[in-house]
């Protein structure tokens, strides 16, 4: 783990010399899954945003032994999406994938955007990358700085669903073991699982190996993985919830901070708005699994126009601690006999002690139909972390369309406060620019964007991909995607880059 102050300043640092610790190479490492096709997308930001020319992308099949099968070079040059089917691509052959991006330009952050995509019968993950090789001996330096488990993990354990995770090797093969720690309000338990893979290789766990006559309702357990340290590896876990029949809605795990002690010293909160979608369920899942102290947690309801409905405490979380904060923000409203239909945008609160406010306070937000839940991981912000400046910022992420499914496009400001302003969306698919459209964004609210409305030319029998790009003059602007198989109601989705 890096320390996030650190991450914050070289964040910083980037727009101010671009010639220094300068980055061309980014990488990520996708696994195959069972019953699944696997495909990757992306959009040509680096040309799009950047105007950069002649950008490289490899794709390596490699094998169980961790072997490789073949790597195939793509030049990425045009303005548009790019779209790689790497189960088709690589005749089934292949049980992992590494992607690498090349440029003579300076790439600046080592993580793809890249949309990794498991598609199943009835349902559709959506994941961000994860994995990646890092690029060389100083940045192992730091991102390795630290070592502490992986969590933010959402757990069922009944006789219809299981938890599972994808652990993964990286450079080195690796023969070591997993330390699992599983607990709740009342219980705690301990696992360890031996592991022996090549390198660049991966392995599916289910929790009811480990845990067998455990059961967990979701949202009332936290899940904590101690993976070996790897050397030139970023290991992320892919995780989530799976049903019998195999269907799986999973995101990426994130730091487990409870023995970190990094904090602000002049912030006490911090906050996030998300679009509400009124169709479906939303809810904010927390783990305590922050620095150590308490934060206390209120949600505040807006409409359209940013204008504040109502305040809404919710109680505190201590971290560490045996308790989480699972809430359905449709149910804190109807409690409140708030009109679902005027709602726009809901913004999760934060409150701790004036210099010893957490760095990371990381929660899921889930979107849910009768299926499984989209649980898109992502952190709150506060006022130091707000990016300034008034040159043009860009957001932009995967949309499905067509086939069995629908999607919803949510905009919002992550700050609070300020002046609304216009947000330019622009729509790419394989071939290029597809349509614009131009909207005004409020402070503190909300667009939501129905892509079968928006495209109904497009929404025919089969699936296809799109990719957005929003624009606007404030830094702070945000796009969540959630797309729900029209059968079976699963949803996945996921935050913008």
């Amino acid at each position: 783990m890096k320390s996030f102050k650190e991450y914050v300043k070289d964040r910083r640092d980037y727009h101010f010399d671009p010639t220094i610790n300068s980055v061309h190479r980014s990488s990520l490492l996708v696994a195959e899954m069972p019953n699944t096709q696997v495909e990757i997308t992306f959009l040509n930001h680096f040309l799009l945003k950047r105007e950069y020319q002649n950008v490289g992308c490899r794709i390596t099949g490699i094998d169980s032994l961790g072997e490789r099968i073949e790597s195939r070079l793509h030049p990425i040059t045009e303005p548009k999406m790019y779209k790689f089917n790497l189960s088709r691509d690589f005749g089934g052959q292949a049980a992992n994938y590494l992607i690498e991006f090349f440029a003579a330009q300076n790439l600046f952050i080592p993580f793809p955007a890249v949309m990794v995509n498991h598609r199943g019968n009835g349902f559709h993950n959506m994941v961000h990358a994860s994995n990646r090789m890092l690029n060389d001996v100083f940045e192992d330096d730091q991102i390795n700085k630290y070592t502490v488990a992986e969590s933010a993990i959402d757990v069922r354990i009944d006789e219809h669903a299981d938890t599972f995770f994808v652990f993964a090797t990286g450079v080195q093969p690796l023969r070591d073991e997993l330390q699992i720690e599983l607990s709740g309000p009342d219980f705690s338990e301990k696992g360890r699982l031996r592991v022996d893979l090549p390198r660049m290789s991966s392995r599916l766990v289910n929790l009811k190996e480990i845990f067998q006559d455990l059961r967990v309702e979701e949202g009332k357990a936290t899940l904590k993985i101690q993976q070996p340290k790897q050397f030139l590896f970023y290991g992320r876990l892919l995780s989530g919830i799976c049903y019998r029949d195999g269907s799986f809605s999973a995101n990426h795990s994130y730091y487990d901070s409870s023995s970190e002690e990094e904090y602000w010293e002049k912030e006490s909160q911090a906050y996030g708005v998300y679009p509400f979608m009124s169709h479906l369920d939303n809810r904010v899942r927390m783990y305590p699994i922050m620095a150590p102290g308490t934060l206390q947690i209120y949600i505040t309801i807006h409409d359209k126009k940013g204008i504040k409905i109502e305040k809404i405490t919710v109680g505190e979380i201590t971290s560490p601690g045996p308790k989480t904060i699972d809430i359905s923000i449709n149910e804190l409203m109807a409690n409140e006999s708030i009109n679902l239909e005027s709602v726009a945008s809901f913004c999760v609160w934060a409150e701790g002690e004036l210099g010893n406010f957490p760095t990371r306070v990381n929660h899921q937000v889930i979107y849910r139909g009768n299926g499984l839940g989209s649980s898109i991981n992502t952190s709150l912000t506060n006022d130091a972390q707000l990016p300034v400046g008034n040159k043009t910022k860009i957001s932009w992420g995967q949309l499905l369309i067509g086939g069995d499914y629908n999607t919803w496009l949510g905009l919002v400001f992550r700050g609070i406060g300020g002046e609304g302003d216009s947000v330019r969306v622009t729509y790419y698919s394989i071939d290029g620019e597809v349509g614009s459209h131009q909207y005004e964004l409020a402070a503190g609210g909300a667009i939501i964007i129905d892509m079968a409305e928006e495209f109904p030319q497009l929404n025919g029998n089969k699936m296809n991909y799109l990719w957005y790009s929003a624009e606007s003059q404030r830094q702070d602007l945000n796009g969540w995607t959630v797309a729900q198989n029209l059968e079976t109601k699963h949803c996945s989705g996921e935050h913008s880059f």
